[in-house]
């Protein structure tokens, strides 16, 4: 049902609310300037937003209510590697369909030169550099 409804209803929200004009952007990697539509590039973003909070509550979900089954799976014998190769793999497929349907819901509202490869972005889509966890190095001369 969160698949079913919540991702194409915030995808095609984000997509209606905002207008179409066209916004420019400097792409760092090539120093290039590009120029999007802004209901698109919202689009976009709701679609990476959508597909990381499902992800996310798919990975919980498997990992908290088949906690007592991979239990008596060990203890029957199975080795612990097997069991967790296929449950990583489980959670890949499960993102990758994911991954594809919001795909598939941008293509509804517009049409990408390159769906294939919207769809490998939001498969790939992790959180964003600023939320990452970043190390830092300690300054020894401020904890004296």
């Amino acid at each position: 049902m969160l698949i079913a409804v919540f991702l194409p209803l915030w995808t095609l929200l984000a997509y209606v609310s905002m207008p179409d004009k066209p916004v420019q952007l400097r792409l760092r990697a090539t120093e290039e300037p590009l120029v999007l539509r802004g209901n698109e590039l919202t689009a976009v973003s709701g679609a990476l937003n959508a597909v990381t909070l499902i992800t996310a509550f798919l990975m919980f979900a498997a990992t908290f209510s088949g906690s007592m089954f991979d239990r008596r799976l060990a203890m029957a014998g199975f080795p612990r590697p097997h069991l967790i190769a296929a449950k990583l793999t489980g959670l890949t497929l499960a993102s990758a369909l994911v991954a594809a349907y919001a795909a598939g819901v941008i293509c509804l509202a517009w049409a990408p030169r390159q769906p294939l490869l919207l769809a490998g972005a939001l498969f790939g889509a992790g959180p964003p550099r600023s939320l990452r966890r970043q190390s830092r190095p300690v300054n020894s001369s401020a904890c004296r």
